[in-house]
Order: C-alpha cells, then sequence, then structure tokens
C-alpha cells in the first residue's frame, strides 16, 4: 500500500531551549497524514483514538498511549461515532541531546531505523508520568 498526500510537519517550540510542547484536550478528528521528526505522543484520556501509522491502523482507549516515532507517516481517522480525546506531548531529539543526558546520538539512530518504539502502550505507570507531565506543563507553577 502506497500513502499518498502526506505533509512534512514543522514543528516550532515555544521555548526553543527546552524542546517540549504540551497540548491538553485535543479532540480526535480526520486530519491529513504527515510525518515530522520529532517523537510524538498521544495519551487517550477519553473513548478510542484511531490512528494510522505508516500503514497500520491502531486503535487505542481510555489510558493508552500512542507513541508515534520521528518520520513516521501518521494520521487520526475517525470511524463510526468515536469521540476520542487525548493529550499530546511533541519532544525534538535536541531535548536528548542536553548536557548530561546522553551520549547516544538519538537522531541518527531514528535516521537509520535502528530504534523504533512500540507505537501502542498500555501501561499505567507510563500513563501517570505522561499525566504528570501535562499537568505541570499546563499549570505553569513557578518553575515548571
Amino acid at each position: 500500500m502506497r500513502i499518498q498526500n502526506v505533509d512534512k510537519d514543522i514543528i516550532t517550540f515555544e521555548l526553543p531551549d527546552f524542546p517540549i510542547t504540551v497540548e491538553a484536550g485535543r479532540r480526535a478528528g480526520n486530519e491529513k497524514s504527515f510525518f515530522h521528526e520529532e517523537i510524538e505522543i498521544k495519551y487517550v484520556t477519553s473513548g478510542t483514538v484511531t490512528t494510522m501509522i505508516d500503514t497500520e491502523m491502531i486503535s487505542a482507549e481510555k489510558g493508552d498511549i500512542i507513541f508515534f516515532n520521528p518520520y513516521e507517516v501518521h494520521s487520526n481517522i475517525v470511524l463510526g461515532r468515536q469521540e476520542g480525546m487525548y493529550h499530546i506531548l511533541v519532544i525534538g531529539l535536541d531535548f536528548f541531546a542536553s548536557p548530561g543526558l546522553s551520549d547516544i546520538d538519538l537522531r541518527r539512530l531514528f535516521m537509520n531505523k535502528r530504534i523504533k518504539f512500540n507505537n501502542l502502550i498500555t501501561n499505567k505507570r507510563a500513563a501517570a508520568i505522561i499525566k504528570a507531565i501535562v499537568l505541570e506543563m499546563t499549570e505553569k507553577k513557578e518553575y515548571y
């Protein structure tokens, strides 16, 4: 199957020195296929969210995590009366190049397809961490 009409999405970060962005409370809807260099994480907060990643359809329920590896073509699709909601985190690969974090060149590993994370994650601990990050980033209390 050949994927057509794909756009490269250019991600910009509010704080260039902190390449992570969070959008809380998004409603799933049909969207055009696109890809980007950044890691994208969707945490499903209600209903069902169905996503196409490359040529694979993935349906996630409340509490599930959808992980998009860099350069994977993806889009949301709505099947029937799905009314899924989710939080989205986008993480630039430069985040992992911060001093002291890692000596691994993640960009090169992803580009060469040597590393790929599972797209559907069902893990309560990971979900709790993502919820805590979303809360921290949306409340923006002092020193967040």
